[in-house]
């Protein structure tokens, strides 16, 4: 992967270069910014690759990583609870929880405008809950989901762990999504 994102960069670097020394061409500019836009997002995906929950790393720890980093490179400013979780679930369940959570949040940034965003985890004696709130301009969600690849993901990561999956959504209002589960 980190050389494709490498032999991606060198040709945003060559293009840039044949820019320099070429006459104003709409054409060159514009695969100028196709190819800086795939550097970033292949650098986004393979961060989001690295990041996962693990027997060492819980999935309140990558939540709060990810917000950082979600923070640095968008307008929106997320909160996690900082105090780290001594009951874990199974490393499995928390990777999916975790891979909900990052859609979630992926959503936020990408179609929201959200100012904030926050991010709850917590698990008890009985139940696991993992919610996802913003103040963005909402959608319609009892709207078809078709064309909403996100929601489908989501929901079948939810199905696969025995959780349950709710979003609730108004225009004008943000939305709220939470996944809980029996511990």
């Amino acid at each position: 992967h980190d050389h494709l994102a490498q032999s991606l960069a060198y040709v945003a670097f060559e293009l840039e270069r044949l820019a320099a020394h070429a006459e104003p061409d709409y054409e060159l500019q514009h695969l100028r910014g196709v190819v800086r836009g795939l550097v970033g997002e292949l650098r986004e995906a393979l961060h989001g690759l690295r990041s996962n929950v693990s027997e060492s790393i819980g999935l309140d720890q990558v939540l709060s990583d990810f917000a950082i980093h979600l923070e640095k490179r968008s307008a929106t400013e997320v909160s996690v609870p900082a105090e780290p979780r001594t009951t874990r679930l199974p490393v499995l369940v928390e990777q999916e929880l975790w891979r909900i959570a990052q859609q979630a949040l992926i959503n936020v940034e990408r179609h929201a405008q959200a100012r904030h965003c926050s991010v709850t985890w917590a698990v008890d004696d009985s139940r696991a809950r993992l919610e996802i709130r913003d103040d963005g301009q909402g959608f319609r969600s009892e709207a078809p989901a078709s064309g909403r690849f996100g929601l489908v993901g989501m929901r079948e990561r939810a199905d696969a762990i025995g959780a349950a999956l709710s979003v609730e959504s108004k225009p004008g209002r943000g939305t709220a999504g939470s996944v809980s589960r029996r511990v």
